[in-house]
């Protein structure tokens, strides 16, 4: 293949408005040499394509001889990638296509080290867009069905938010880690923007970004990750999927100190210390002064008043939660999860077939999960580990008892119009309840009994702590919470354990009567 001199053209029309093209008097002048103040340059060369013909590579616009030298020059060596001969002149049409698409948008050619680097490789080079990529990536696993329905949503969510409105435009082949930051550098000027409007004292303002929330690093590692998986398919091949990226461009970006940004903590199990407890009464008490009923549940309820996102209940707290509920008729429920350590799904999905009376024990299987809204019912439980025989303490067995008489009773009422759906925890109909009502139950009971706020989740790390205060092993406890491995566990409960321990301590301490304190009775 060679460079090709190039020629002349413009766009100037005949008498009959077809365009002349090359054949326009003006491009050259009198002594025959081109005329540099009118048309623009073009040039042509041959490709050898697979069944031993050519294909045309034309290209012009350009403005001066040089430009289209040196383009021809640059797209030449990337149809040069393959080897000579029938045994390249299918990749190096494949090349050709790139090159004409890129010329067409007005693009840049594609780099000669990812060229080479994709030849080498055997990924593809047809380019679609990022947004079509991850369009196809999410419908092929949703056929497939190989991932969950809360992971296919979660995925769903991501792209549709954040990945293709950022990324979507870009060719996939041509997407770089430029382009990433890019998109999370866009995500922190919205961030500001939206931080702004919160404080401005513009009510207007403020409307306008009501419900809206800044993303934080969470998010943006979330938002990461599945960018990730995504270009890890890209960057490999599969039966029936070809490669279609030579290397994953996301592999190298990370968040925290390696990225350039302050690294945050992940949020730590706190106890709702006596300490703790009043400082957040005190800003309660502040915030509802003079409201009642859901406005002053609305201010109980805000997440950010609180120490952490995680937080546990003392001793005392879950046994004034559990007195408020003994006769709720999901009593038994919060009593499965506050003792037993059961997550929310778990607890929606336990049927009755799963309950074994005699060794007073549970299986956990089936879930029912929360699906953007939608109660999503699934045959397995969170992970291979947490399927397993859960023990009940008798105060749960006799709570379960009183409530299945509880449930019969509802089943004769209700007659051929009750649901035989085989759930433990049921409406007045025999349907299962879904896993967002629960929450909103459970924290309505909590705000009812004055208790300082926990998420129902955090019920079940209270079982976990409590069971650790009272001299079980971290290999019992992990166990227990059916946890993948006993770091889990440590992780997740260690620092929360010595306050428990000297607030339990100081309680046993405080039920000694004293007539005297410390040194004072050496005196």
């Amino acid at each position: 293949m060679k460079v090709p001199d190039g020629y002349k053209r413009c766009k100037c029309r005949d008498a009959d408005g077809r365009e002349l093209g090359r054949n326009c008097p003006k491009l050259r002048r009198g002594d025959g040499s081109w005329n540099p103040n009118h048309g623009t340059w073009a040039g042509k060369a041959d490709v050898p394509a697979a069944d031993g013909t050519r294909e045309a590579l034309r290209a012009g616009g350009f403005a001066a001889r040089e430009e289209m030298r040196e383009w021809f020059t640059a797209a030449i060596a990337l149809l040069s990638v393959p080897e000579e001969g029938p045994g390249g002149n299918e990749a190096r049409l494949s090349i050709l296509a790139l090159i004409r698409r890129a010329r067409k948008e007005g693009s840049a050619l594609p780099r000669l080290e990812d060229v080479r680097l994709r030849h080498a490789t055997g990924a593809e080079f047809g380019s679609i867009t990022t947004g079509e990529y991850l369009g196809g990536w999410l419908a092929r696993h949703e056929k497939l069905g190989d991932w969950t329905a809360a992971t296919l949503h979660s995925y769903q969510g991501v792209c549709r938010r954040r990945l293709i409105p950022l990324l979507g435009k870009v060719p996939i082949d041509k997407l770089s880690a430029s382009h990433i930051w890019d998109m999370f550098d866009a995500v922190d000027e919205e961030n500001a923007r939206i931080l702004a409007a919160q404080a401005s004292g513009d009510p207007a303002v403020r409307k306008a970004v009501a419900g809206m929330r800044a993303c934080g690093i969470t998010t943006k590692r979330r938002n990461l990750a599945v960018l990730r998986s995504a270009l890890a398919e890209a960057a490999t091949s599969a039966p029936g999927r070809p490669r279609m990226l030579a290397v994953n461009v996301a592999d190298g970006i990370k968040f925290g100190r390696d990225g350039g940004k302050k690294k945050t903590a992940r949020s730590k199990a706190k106890l709702w210390t006596a300490a703790r407890e009043a400082i957040w009464r005190k800003g309660f008490d502040g915030r509802a002064e003079g409201l009642a009923g859901r406005p002053r549940f609305r201010e109980w309820a805000i997440a950010s008043a609180r120490p952490s996102n995680v937080m546990i209940w003392r001793p005392e707290h879950l046994g004034k939660f559990l007195d408020s509920v003994v006769a709720h008729r999901l009593y038994a429920l919060f009593c499965i999860v506050a003792y037993c350590g059961l997550r929310r799904g778990e607890a929606c999905g336990l049927r009755w077939e799963d309950v074994d009376w005699d060794a007073g024990a549970v299986m956990i299987g089936p879930t029912i999960v929360q699906v953007g809204w939608e109660a999503v019912e699934q045959d397995h439980a969170k992970a291979e580990a947490s399927e397993d025989w859960v023990s009940l303490e008798k105060i749960v067995m006799d709570a379960l008892r009183a409530w299945r008489r509880v449930q019969a009773q509802e089943r004769l009422r209700w007659g051929g119009a009750w649901t035989d759906t085989g759930y433990v925890f049921t409406h007045e109909n025999g349907q299962p309840y879904h896993p967002a009502q629960l929450t909103k139950i459970f924290y309505w009971e909590c705000f009812s009994a004055g208790l300082p706020p926990i998420r129902l989740h955090d019920l079940r790390h209270g079982a976990a702590t409590l069971a650790l205060a009272a001299g079980r092993s971290m290999k019992e406890v992990s166990a227990m919470m059916r946890h993948g491995s006993e770091k889990i566990t440590s992780d997740i409960y260690a620092a929360v354990l010595p306050e428990l321990v000297q607030a339990t301590s100081a309680a046993v301490v405080s039920m000694v009567p004293r007539k005297a304190e410390g040194p004072a009775a050496f005196s």
